[in-house]
């Protein structure tokens, strides 16, 4: 598959699936502040106390309705709905080259 064609799959693909292969991406290569995680409150009981997940949502860019979030190198917390939104860290290029280096 050439990567012009992993592009257009990617496209394709729902934002479930495009997270999961974006999360599988960033842990081999170590990208630790661009995991993305589901919106919810396990999210927030797992990385933070209460006053944290507070400050964290203050001086992040949250939205309680947004279906994902990640946790930026401030520990500021980031949320988004679809893959290809301004706030994601999905990198489409670094996600088409690591599958691509996959493939071959």
């Amino acid at each position: 598959m050439t990567k012009k064609e992993i592009i257009e799959t990617i496209k394709k693909m729902d934002n479930a699936k495009v997270i999961n292969l974006w999360n599988k991406c960033v842990e081999e290569k170590s990208y630790p502040y661009n995991t993305v995680y589901t919106n919810n409150c396990a999210v927030f009981n797992s990385f933070f106390t209460p006053y944290d997940a507070v400050m964290s949502v203050l001086y992040g860019h949250y939205n309680e309705n947004d279906d994902y979030v990640i946790i930026d190198e401030h520990e500021n917390v980031q949320s988004f709905t679809d893959w290809d939104d301004t706030k994601s860290p999905v990198n489409i290029d670094i996600l088409v080259d690591w599958l691509f280096e996959k493939e071959n």
